[in-house]
């Protein structure tokens, strides 16, 4: 389903031409769009997320800092398991493309081996939805959340569970092929949960252990690559990948971002150049490049979660010396860092997508620029012959953010939660101007 490249050539002669014209024109066929997951939207899931929100130990942590246990219960959400055709309006409205969206497990497959057909139907529906419009559906499998039988007997730490993933996904694919051309198995599982959740212990099930972290991060390895076998033997053009999360690695001087293994790296002296090697490896190289031997045949193209940069333990942050933007999570906003991440990724010689990049902005005040500067680099990287073929902002409606509540909102669109409706934000339209143009100033 992949548009065919131009050559390169002429596309390197349109391009020079447009940037003279000061107009930074994307390829033809570029895919637009935003994208979303299932927990964080739908509203009314009942998995694992669900069940540990309002569990006493996750209340009582709440209310010892000081916050309304409420307002970090998912609940009702933003209701989208019941408004998806009037989201999906405004994402045909918006000119989008492309939309990534997940299948909540949990709704699938309520018991062990027991599939909800109700459900499936559903979500034909949603496709259907999204088709109707002339939005491409781009479908994740696995979005942190799981069925509590799955959770309650270890999740992915049990050896039974990629095959329990298997049977899954080989249902939702087999009732979606002839509706969805590209999957992901896995959406940031090996890096931000497998440390936010077996390493950290903040997330479900609250693991402070190092061998657990590493046994999960094995486990999503090894489902991932039967999922792949198991959709190709489905039907063998549907397009499979993942969705990582990436991020250079800096220390105190913005000039000098840890680009791969040993570049640019003047600014790392002694125990700080083997910190950040260690931590380049761990946090971005050890999918890519440890068991890459071992995925590389496994993924039909790249994907990339691309929001911020991070820095060593220690590392004082530049935003007063360089004007940097932090937003209101306090991740500091480093456009820059896309590009170096794309051409850390361009010498595999796979198809990229870009399926996350936001910004939790409650007043809109910035995210209109924060697209625009992300997009300059995505460009300059494919005029670097970085094969990028698609845009996916992070997010089309303001969603439920995991661990801190409703109180961020990194939406195109507004959602009131008492009312549900929805209202589009400035930045929007500034992102629906740039697709209609396919290109940007």
């Amino acid at each position: 389903m992949f548009p065919r490249k131009a050559p390169k050539g002429a596309f390197r002669f349109l391009c020079y031409y447009f940037c003279m014209q000061k107009f930074l024109k994307f390829p033809d066929g570029f895919w637009w769009g935003a994208a979303t997951s299932s927990h964080q939207v739908e509203g009314n899931t009942h998995n694992n997320w669900s069940e540990w929100e309002q569990s006493p130990r996750r209340i009582a942590d709440l209310k010892q800092e000081g916050k309304n246990p409420k307002d970090f219960i998912s609940g009702r959400g933003a209701d989208q398991y019941h408004l998806y055709e009037k989201d999906f309006d405004i994402a045909k409205k918006l000119g989008h493309t492309m939309h990534r969206l997940s299948i909540e497990w949990s709704r699938i497959e309520p018991e062990e081996g027991k599939f909800d057909e109700r459900e499936l139907e559903h979500y034909r529906m949603v496709i259907d939805a999204l088709r109707e419009r002339g939005i491409e559906p781009m479908v994740t499998l696995y979005h942190w959340t799981e069925p509590l039988w799955f959770s309650k007997r270890g999740g992915f730490l049990h050896p039974d569970a990629p095959q329990a993933y298997k049977r899954f996904i080989s249902r939702v694919v087999d009732n979606l092929k002839d509706r969805v051309g590209v999957w992901i198995t896995f959406n940031e599982a090996t890096t931000v949960l497998a440390g936010m959740a077996y390493k950290r212990g903040i997330w479900p099930p609250q693991y402070r252990s190092l061998w657990k972290f590493l046994q999960f991060r094995r486990a999503i390895v090894k489902a991932h690559i039967l999922a792949y076998r198991e959709i190709k033997k489905i039907y063998s053009s549907l397009d499979v990948s993942r969705a990582p999360y990436a991020a250079p690695i800096m220390s105190h001087n913005i000039k000098a971002p840890f680009v791969g293994a040993v570049e640019n790296n003047t600014c790392f002296k002694g125990g700080r150049l083997i910190r950040a090697l260690g931590i380049e490896w761990a946090f971005n190289r050890f999918y890519n490049e440890y068991l890459w031997s071992r995925t590389l045949p496994y993924q039909d193209f790249l994907g990339l979660n691309y929001y911020t940069l991070r820095r060593l333990p220690g590392s004082h942050s530049a935003v007063p010396e360089t004007g940097h933007l932090l937003d209101q999570l306090g991740w500091e906003v480093y456009p820059q860092g896309i590009y170096e991440r794309l051409m850390a990724l361009k010498r595999f010689g796979k198809p990229i997508f870009i399926t996350e990049n936001g910004l939790y902005d409650s007043e809109d005040h910035y995210r209109g620029q924060y697209i625009k500067d992300h997009l300059r680099w995505i460009w300059q990287a494919i005029q670097d012959d970085t094969d990028v073929r698609g845009y996916l902002h992070w997010s089309l409606i303001d969603n439920f953010e995991w661990h801190h509540g409703f109180q961020m909102r990194f939406g195109l669109v507004e959602v009131d939660y008492e009312t549900l409706e929805r209202r589009i934000r400035p930045s929007a339209h500034e992102y629906a101007k740039i697709i209609q143009d396919n290109g940007l100033e």
